[in-house]
């Protein structure tokens, strides 16, 4: 069933790769009689922009073409929209600057004033004014959980540009394929670093780059994304508009920036002619050709609006309906109420006025659209209502009728018309209750899910759609139409549970008939839909929702009575599966990828007997496969036990997505191993003793350090790219790519940092650390690290504090330097008397941690000069994740454990005996690497599919400025423990089919009966 990753086959088809040579060489022997013609292409294939594409939404998991919301808040102005802004010297002055220093325009406005409207209709202007595709943008919408994250605002910006730009398409297709997962799963950290700050910035696009981001306000983390845009170093400028409601915090950022950004405000006098412009073409479309009567309407509206769109507008609905007699009209106009708050209560009253059945309707309406993931459509709207209300002769009149404006309709897309609205309808107004409960509405459609999928036609439906691979991203797209919910209730169904109030007893039953008899079914759909990442996905927010049962579980719940223990059965019950899902996906995700039917009876056979799926198989009376000699009955966090070699020594090992690779020192051999299948797929000889390797930023290069020479190596082919010679009396402390892809940076043991040019082997640039005459460097340092931008080095001496230098060589300013507080208290504040050991930076290159000889840990904050020491972690090494948020420590007794930040919370830890000599997390931080003796060990703790990791779908539950929640759904540690024991390095079986034996790493030989699995005889321990 396991078989060769597509991926790993693909990137081994380059020119003159291992495989083709070893293929070629195999071709001529095996049929030398052949005589073979060669026909090749001269000029290269052009790829039509549909397909691009279609290639371009796959990688980044574009849910809509951004295009749809520019025209949707374009059509809301008129041709003239707007002009007051391009009038504004501000404006200008940010678009024109000649000296280029002004990179930011933050425009705030009051909500309701039009900032979206306003947005689309600058992005239009800077179209035509600019090229077209100089200008990128998205509309943050608080109410939409995609649209609202970082990472979906990131991946819209890098669609648009990937779709005119061909050199950057090819680049980001390419960091596809290195990283071997698609960029729609990333965390935006990782989008930032791997995409903007590896291709984009160092790309010069040959004009200006123009990015308007609408309702910064809205966004998930605010703070972060000014903060990732204020650090922008690139070849091509680039100049940021930002719109947002006032915001102290936004301001004050953006005041920050000095000289290159402008902070200025929306007025009531800035909008008026555009507020007189949409109202006349509303009032002249809407009332009888009569001037006067026109006209009249038209003032007294104008003299209300106090520079509102939304007032506007809602006052214009209010009025469609009532211009029959000047009585009508005027009476319409006395009763719409003047503030916003006020004109809302007004058009709930509306929707309670109406019969019991409007009402339940209206509010079931609301529920959805409140509720709903992202925009419900009509057909799922209608398809969701029908079996409790019947079938709608217009669905769409009758949302118009019934729900008193809160609604509108754009296309086939259903929303609330604005943020505030959704305030208003999810709160309490004085002694009266909401009109949408916001744990209610989602546990109204939860159930409405669970109960859409908990149906046995499913199996048969199912049935029907063909597995083999067809150019469709969904395999299910033909069932949409005819069954229009199945979409949103596959991939949100756990989405609304997570949020529902935790004392319904009726969703528990749900959830338990889903689980008892459907689940299956819904992962074969899953899978035939290709979003596999549901999965994992689904464990959190089950997680959440069962961790948050069992803080509100009522006392009188407890054990000793029936009621408790029914209660705990079934939580149990879930929370085993919420376990299985995460092991599936790692387990077993090419296969259900591949061959999504094999959930049924392939894939439980495989699982350990006493998962919830294990379980599942064992009951099947006619089973497709038995399998025996399983040893493990739980899962095992182990996923692969990998030898380097006979008698040889993993010293180091790195992830860079699709492969992982481990340093043998000794011989000077780099060994590339796919991350998916864990073969080896091949080794890069450098021919010397190596001590340091290195990846790039993207994962397609490796540098490796010999005692003569630097290699580089691309790490898809194994072909050596450059060499550069070293001197050897100089030790390299650290080796790491610069900012561009050619350039190599070396910390040399000398206290100087050497920039070379790799494609020349010269030197571009050289940085030394000095104190001064009067206080002179003492000796060869312990350790030298470069910051992440390369723009500082921590260095550390024996009976020294860790000095921080800046590596700007213009740069006047004094070393930094971090003491600890013992050492503080000394009479030589110079000196310190526990040696750091280790230091590494955080990510964002703004701290850095350091590990002592006593085993204390610090956490030195450079921007405030502040230190924070824990004593708890017992660690000898650590690494950090790419994003910051998870520290991986071992210590003396090779115990891993890996500890939330900042706070230092443990949340996983893994007892096991060898010596670690280095670690390392994925890129994706969900599996950890290390190299003990020749075995280099995959690990992927449960522990580590995090809350935060939901951010793919925008609900980014856990997120902070200074991701202090990292995970709310393991708040508690895990401990797990190594019993993976020796290795099975050989393996035969007797001609009668009886008994098989295997022989293990440690010299045991062990005889085993083939029909139960179980050891029938052991051989001792036999020594050569």
């Amino acid at each position: 069933m396991i078989g060769t990753s597509n991926k790993v086959y693909v990137s081994e088809l380059h020119s003159n790769s291992t495989s083709i040579e070893d293929m070629n060489e195999q071709f001529r022997a095996v049929v030398g009689s052949l005589r073979l013609a060669s026909i090749y292409e001269t000029l290269p294939t052009k790829v039509s922009p549909g397909i691009k594409k279609l290639t371009l939404e796959s990688i980044l998991g574009i849910a809509e073409n951004p295009l749809e919301d520019l025209d949707k808040f374009a059509s809301q102005g008129s041709h003239r929209s707007g002009e007051w802004l391009r009038g504004r010297k501000t404006f200008e002055h940010w678009l024109s600057d000649p000296s280029g220093e002004v990179r930011f325009f933050c425009l705030t406005g009051m909500p309701g004033t039009g900032k979206s409207t306003l947005a689309a209709m600058t992005i239009r202007h800077l179209q035509q004014v600019f090229l077209s595709q100089s200008c990128q943008y998205h509309f943050f919408t608080e109410s939409q959980q995609t649209k609202k994250s970082l990472a979906y605002c990131l991946r819209s910006i890098v669609f648009q540009l990937a779709n005119t730009h061909d050199v950057f398409a090819e680049r980001l297709v390419r960091l596809h394929q290195d990283m071997g997962a698609a960029l729609s799963s990333q965390k935006y950290q990782t989008i930032w670093t791997k995409v903007f700050e590896g291709i984009l910035f160092k790309l010069d696009v040959g004009y200006t780059l123009h990015w308007v981001l609408d309702a910064v306000d809205e966004a998930e983390n605010p703070q972060m994304l000014l903060k990732m845009l204020s650090q922008i170093q690139s070849l091509s400028c680039i100049k940021v508009m930002l719109l947002s409601r006032p915001n102290k915090d936004i301001s004050g950022v953006v005041a920050q920036q000095g000289k290159v950004a402008i902070l200025d405000t929306i007025t009531i006098r800035d909008t008026a002619q555009d507020i007189r412009e949409y109202v006349r073409s509303v009032v002249t479309a809407t009332l009888p050709k009569e001037n006067h009567i026109q006209n009249q309407v038209i003032d007294q509206i104008l003299s209300r609006t106090e520079g509102s769109f939304l007032w506007a507008r809602l006052a214009l609905d209010r009025l469609h309906h009532n211009w029959h007699t000047l009585g009508d009209i005027q009476k319409a106009m006395d009763v719409i109420p003047q503030d916003m708050h006020s004109l809302y209560r007004n058009m709930l009253l509306a929707v309670k006025n109406q019969d019991q059945r409007l009402q339940d309707m209206a509010q079931r309406i609301l529920t959805w659209t409140t509720c709903s993931f992202r925009p419900i459509k009509v057909a799922e709207l209608q398809a969701a209502l029908e079996p409790e209300f019947g079938g709608f002769i217009s669905l769409k009149d009758t949302i118009v009728q019934i729900c008193g404006h809160f609604v509108r309709i754009d296309g086939d897309n259903v929303s609330l018309i604005h943020a505030t609205a959704r305030r208003f309808l999810v709160a309490r107004d004085g002694d009266e209750p909401e009109l949408v409960s916001s744990q209610g509405g989602h546990e109204t459609v939860a159930k409405a899910c669970l109960q859409y999928l908990s149906d046995d036609k499913w199996r048969r439906i199912l049935s029907q759609v063909s597995e083999s691979k067809t150019t469709q991203k969904d395999r299910l797209t033909s069932l949409y139409t005819s069954h229009p919910l199945l979409s949103y209730a596959l991939n949100y169904w756990a989405y609304h549970v997570r949020h529902s109030p935790v004392t319904s007893p009726g969703l528990l039953q749900h959830l338990k008939l889903f689980f008892s008899k459907h689940v299956l079914c819904w992962i074969q759909a899953v899978a035939l839909s290709r979003s596999l990442r549901t999965l994992p996905l689904t464990s959190q927010y089950i997680k959440l929702y069962l961790k948050k049962r069992k803080r509100g579980q009522p006392s009188s719940l407890t054990p000793g009575l029936s009621g408790g223990i029914l209660e705990n059965t079934e939580v149990q019950f879930l929370e085993r599966w919420a376990v299985d899902f995460i092991r599936l996906l790692g387990k077993f995700g090419n296969n259900l990828a591949e061959n999504p039917s094999s959930i049924f009876k392939q894939i439980p056979p495989f699982c350990p007997r006493d998962s919830i799926i294990g379980q599942f198989g064992a009951r099947q009376e006619s089973p497709l496969i038995k399998v025996t000699g399983v040893s493990s009955r739980i899962w095992d966090d182990n996923l692969a036990r990998l030898s380097v070699g006979q008698d040889e020594t993993a010293s180091k090992v790195r992830c860079t997505g699709v492969y992982f690779l481990t340093l043998v020192s000794s011989n000077g051999t780099v060994i590339v191993w796919s991350a998916e299948t864990c073969e080896e797929l091949r080794r890069l000889e450098h021919g010397e003793w190596v001590v340091l390797f290195e990846t790039n930023p993207t994962g397609s290069s490796v540098a490796t350090s010999g005692r003569f020479t630097f290699k580089i190596w691309d790490i898809s082919s194994g072909h050596h790219l450059y060499t550069i010679d070293k001197d050897p009396q100089m030790r390299p402390m650290q080796i790491a790519f610069g900012a561009m892809d050619t350039d190599l940076v070396v910390a040399y043991d000398n206290c100087s940092v050497v920039w070379y040019d790799t494609t020349t082997g010269s030197e571009i640039e050289r940085f030394t650390a000095e104190e001064g005459e009067s206080n002179k460097l003492r000796g060869c340092p312990r350790l030298m690290l470069l910051s992440p931008d390369q723009t500082r080095v921590a260095i550390a001496f024996r009976g020294r504090p860790v000095f921080v230098w800046e590596t700007n060589g213009a740069s006047l300013n004094p070393p930094k330097r971090c003491l600890r507080a013992a050492d503080e208290v000394r009479s030589n504040e110079s000196d310190a008397y526990n040696a750091p050991e280790v230091v590494v930076w955080h990510p964002e290159g703004d701290s850095l941690y350091t590990l002592y000889q006593d085993t204390v840990l610090v956490h030195w904050d450079l921007v405030e000069d502040e230190r924070s020491e824990f004593s708890h972690t017992e660690a000898r090494e650590m690494v950090i994740n790419s994003d910051g948020t998870f520290l991986l420590t071992c210590n003396f007794s090779g115990v891993l454990s890996v500890w939330a930040l900042p706070r230092f919370n443990l949340i996983y830890r893994l007892h096991g005996n060898d010596f670690v000599r280095d670690m390392a997390f994925s890129p994706d931080s969900q599996r950890i690497y290390d190299a003990r003796g020749s075995i280099c060990s995959v690990w992927e703790p449960d522990a580590l599919v995090r809350a935060d990791d939901i951010d793919r779908h925008g609900d980014n539950l856990s997120s902070t400025l200074d991701g202090s929640l990292v995970s709310e759904a393991v708040s508690e540690p895990v401990y797990s423990q190594d019993s993976s024991g020796s290795q099975v390095t050989s393996l035969t079986y007797e001609s009668e089919g009886e008994f098989y034996c295997c022989g293990r790493d440690d010299g045991t030989v062990s005889i085993h009966d083939m029909k139960k699995g179980k050891i029938a005889r052991k051989v001792s321990r036999q020594w050569g």
